[in-house]
């Protein structure tokens, strides 16, 4: 049992929890930006949101996600509120579907997702999104046995324009 202790306590088993689920809400998110018209079109299929903003929850959804997962993968403040708000959104909308008995597409990785393809079911996308839930879980508490110092984005945007001032000032 202490080796398991060891390994959940380990710094390096937090930054790879990190960078997993990271990972995925980067590769998600690049995805549906790459093609947002068909994002909106699974969107509409879910018939949850009016249809005038269908086409902003296309831009808006994916630019979050990879705002998020890069804020998670920098260790930034707030990152993982983000997520974990959005894997409340994911897994309530996937509940409804299936409440309602949809087969649809969950449009989590874009139009052709292989597996939306291979499956048609929305069930493999909300065990998907239950285990990243339980990673998003696991940085929380890590978080709170170990109180992390986590970083500003703004203090991360201040130190990379003075960065770039001392450069300046010394080509003078």
């Amino acid at each position: 049992m202490s080796l398991v202790r060891s390994v959940l306590a380990d710094a390096r088993t937090y930054r790879l929890a990190r960078l997993v689920l990271a990972g995925f809400f980067l590769l998600a998110g690049v995805i549906k930006l790459a093609d947002p018209p068909a994002f909106a079109a699974t969107i509409k299929a879910f018939a949850i949101l009016p249809g005038e903003f269908v086409g902003f929850a296309s831009y808006v959804i994916p630019l979050l996600e990879i705002a998020a997962a890069v804020g998670l993968i920098w260790d930034v403040k707030g990152s993982l509120s983000i997520i974990v708000g959005l894997l409340g959104v994911f897994i309530g909308v996937l509940v409804y579907a299936i409440r309602l008995g949809l087969d649809i597409d969950c449009g989590c990785y874009g139009p052709g997702d292989p597996e939306g393809e291979a499956f048609h079911s929305i069930w493999s996308s909300l065990y998907r999104d239950l285990f990243l839930a339980g990673l998003a879980a696991f940085i929380a508490f890590w978080r709170l046995a170990r109180k992390p110092r986590l970083r500003s984005a703004w203090a991360i945007v201040a130190k990379r324009s003075a960065t770039r001032k001392e450069d300046c000032s010394c080509a003078r």
